[in-house]
């Protein structure tokens, strides 16, 4: 039992030891075999593992619902001791466990210490406790299973899927209802296009893409067998390819899907590419009409071989060739060939000889050495074509002997060269390939399987085996490229960018270069190139590209002045508009400045300093006030943001400066005004006071009746208007000051 069922019901199992008051609770949980496989009994010492093994056995063999034990002894077992507090257990109650099927799931353990005596609403209340838990487990056991047969059912999909995917035959179904084709992606592949191109496909649509030729008879084949006149379908036909070219197509079914009244509904069915079988064909019946033609203007030995006559014929390439005579071949005809190939190839070639004859083959070929009428032996192919009556029996066969011992020579070199050609492509990332461009054949490195995870076809592979792969929005640039290199005899070197399609669906980026080989003529006779993966590389560039607009914006939308400069050699490297508009040069003059040209002459020896901090601790941001010089010559306050970056592959800092000329005079008229009302304040707290106070003491000897004579009473006045003339003179001091208070508020407001 895994950890998520036992965490399921152990809140039952906390549930069943309080109805029934036990002193602890546990579950044996059984297998398929029967056997104990887990159990939350294991709180149970280890001797005692056996005597509850028997409990467990004892439960599901009793009748009754509950088996209730009072004492262990009773029934002959020796108590248990529990490993937690090793409390001694002399009682036992059991449940078994089962699905609705009666199938034993395990058993609830209640065990007691004491004496129990368990009442009938708590052996209901148990029993129902033990129906939930028989209820969770069966669903979770349920669940589980279901879990395990959809895993099958998309493992056989899978598996369904890469056989048809790893075959010749693509899948197709057809729902007559909707009238709607449906096709698995290789057939899409196949015709040049996505799968999302295609799908779904309506029965009009298909038709359209028909050759005219072949689309009636389709048609009738098609109705013969829904009306049932046959018991399988079976047709060829052509379809146009995206790029315009017809495909041979074999279309087959012998499914027929119905519905509960007995009309077809569904049709299931496989189609097959067999353009190549076709084209085949068609060059054969060519080469036949020909025959008498080449062999006239052939360099090789044609012979005609009468099955029914038994006669063998030769041209007189034949004699001239290998020196024979043909009074010899007249008489002995096959026998004398026989006996002129190589001891050690003779059993081989008769056998093949044969074989192709009674196997209804359609032609025959062989490698072997042939002896020349001077003894000296050459290594010949031999070609033919075996003609058979309506009954399918060899009636003739036409053949060609060509002496390739120079090509062998060359093919063993060739064979070395490829090997030393396969290491490189091993050890590269790249995929490497090498286009017989005349012989229309593509050698392939393992790292086609290995990177693109496409298997490589057992037939010739061409070159439409990499335009099938190709991006359909890509293909006919790429040709187009291609086609026109390879007509230019002055251009030997290929490179295109394109997407093309891995084994997993997916497109991926390639960068492709190759090298043209030509003859003296100019004419192309090979291509050898690599494809590069650079998907990660524009994924890349892609985001430096953001990058760097993201960084074009900030910085050049900028309000504020802001710009980079190297932090060796002290250059403007950028600057944004802000800063042409504040400093007044033109962007291509800061590119001519260092900041030593806008800093005023005594700035020069705390900008260096700055930049010796700068330098010895490079990730430092800065923060700092200083005065910076115009075009103009005009010199103003700014405080400065400086902070490092990586510009263009350099070690540079950027700067953003904001012009606090404004600020630093707002300050100064503060600290001015600060000034005067200090000096207001001090006039009328210590200037004013001292006449006021004089006046006050003079103003009450006058009204002193003890003091007041005519003498002092005219000194008095006289006093007093001295003291008023003073008051009014520093009042008049006071007001100047206020009103200068009040014209440079305007001043500074405007």
């Amino acid at each position: 039992m895994e950890n998520n069922s036992l965490d399921t019901i152990a809140p039952m199992l906390d549930l069943a030891k309080l109805i029934g008051g036990a002193s602890a609770v546990g579950f044996s949980h059984l297998d398929g075999d029967g056997k104990i496989s887990c159990s939350l009994g294991s709180l149970i010492r280890r001797e005692d593992q056996k005597t509850l093994g028997n409990l467990v056995a004892q439960t599901l063999s009793s009748s009754n619902s509950l088996d209730i034990i009072f004492c262990l002894k009773k029934v002959g077992l020796e108590p248990l001791v529990l490993d937690a507090d090793h409390k001694a257990i002399s009682g036992h109650v059991g449940c078994p466990i089962k699905t609705r099927e009666g199938v034993a799931l395990g058993v609830l353990h209640l065990f007691y210490a004491q004496t129990f005596q368990l009442t009938a609403e708590q052996e209901k209340a148990l029993l129902t406790v033990a129906s939930q838990i028989s209820t969770t487990l069966e669903a979770q056991e349920s669940e589980k299973k279901l879990q395990l047969v959809q895993e099958e059912l998309a493992m056989q999909k899978k598996v369904n899927r890469n056989i048809v995917m790893n075959s010749k035959l693509s899948l197709w179904t057809c729902n007559l209802k909707k009238q709607v084709l449906y096709f698995d992606p290789k057939w899409a592949q196949l015709l040049g296009y996505s799968e999302t191109e295609l799908q779904p496909l309506t029965m009009e649509k298909w038709e359209s893409m028909i050759h005219a030729g072949d689309l009636e008879g389709l048609k009738d084949n098609w109705k013969d067998y829904l009306k049932g006149h046959i018991d399988h379908y079976e047709v060829a036909y052509r379809i146009k390819h995206k790029d315009g070219s017809w495909k041979w197509f074999l279309v087959a079914s012998n499914t027929l899907i119905r519905d509960k009244e007995g009309i077809v509904v569904e049709m299931v069915g496989t189609i097959e590419d067999i353009t190549q079988q076709k084209q085949d064909y068609t060059k054969l019946e060519e080469a036949m009409q020909r025959l008498t033609y080449l062999s006239k203007a052939t360099s090789d030995a044609i012979w005609d071989l009468d099955l029914v006559k038994e006669t063998l014929h030769w041209n007189d390439i034949f004699f001239e060739t290998y020196g024979h005579k043909p009074d010899e071949y007249a008489k002995a005809g096959l026998t004398l060939w026989a006996e002129n190939i190589h001891p050690e190839d003779r059993v081989r070639v008769e056998a093949s000889f044969e074989k192709s004859l009674e196997e209804d083959h359609e032609t025959w070929e062989e490698e072997y050495r042939f002896k020349k009428a001077d003894g000296n032996f050459v290594i010949v192919n031999d070609k033919a074509f075996i003609i058979r009556n309506a009954n399918g029996k060899a009636v003739r066969m036409v053949g060609a002997i060509c002496d390739i011992t120079e090509r062998n020579n060359y093919v063993l070199k060739a064979k070395i060269a490829n090997k030393r050609f396969q290491r490189i492509a091993d050890l590269t990332k790249e995929v490497i390939y090498d286009w017989d461009i005349i012989n229309e054949d593509v050698y392939w490195g393992s790292g086609y399987e290995k990177h693109f995870g496409h298997q490589l076809p057992k037939r010739k592979v061409t070159l439409q085996t990499r335009i099938n792969h190709m991006h359909p929005e890509d293909v006919q640039r790429v040709l187009g490229l291609l086609k026109d290199l390879l007509r230019n005899p002055d251009e030997n070197y290929f490179e295109a960018k394109y997407r093309y399609l891995k084994g997993d669906g997916t497109y991926i980026d390639i960068h492709e270069k190759a090298s043209i080989l030509r003859n003296d003529h100019g004419g192309p006779f090979r291509m050898v190139g690599s494809m590069r993966d650079v998907s990660e590389e524009n994924r890349y560039l892609e985001k430096l590209r953001d990058s760097e607009k993201k960084y074009n914006d900030l910085f050049h939308l900028s309000p504020q002045p802001s710009w980079v400069y190297d932090l060796e050699t002290l250059k403007f490297l950028d600057v944004n508009s802000a800063a042409v508009d504040c400093y007044g040069y033109s962007r291509e003059e800061f590119m001519e400045l260092t900041l030593s040209d806008i800093r005023p002459e005594g700035e020069i020896t705390p900008l260096m300093k700055e930049i010796a901090d700068v330098r010895t601790n490079a990730r430092r941001v800065f923060n700092g006030a200083f005065k910076h010089r115009k075009k103009n010559g005009e010199v103003f306050d700014v405080r400065i943001h400086s902070n490092p970056i990586t510009f263009k592959e350099r070690v540079c800092r950027q700067v953003v400066a904001f012009d606090i000329s404004g600020l630093t005079k707002h300050i100064e008229t503060i600290e001015s005004q600060n000034i005067k009302f200090n000096k207001i304040a001090w006039m009328q707290s210590h200037v004013l006071r001292a006449p006021l106070v004089r006046m006050m003491g003079l103003t009450n000897l006058l009204l002193d009746p003890e003091e007041n004579n005519e003498g002092d009473q005219e000194f008095l006045l006289k006093e007093i208007r001295n003291a008023s003339n003073e008051i009014d003179q520093i009042t008049r001091d006071i007001a100047q000051i206020t009103n200068d208070l009040k014209t440079n508020q305007l001043y500074q407001d405007e």
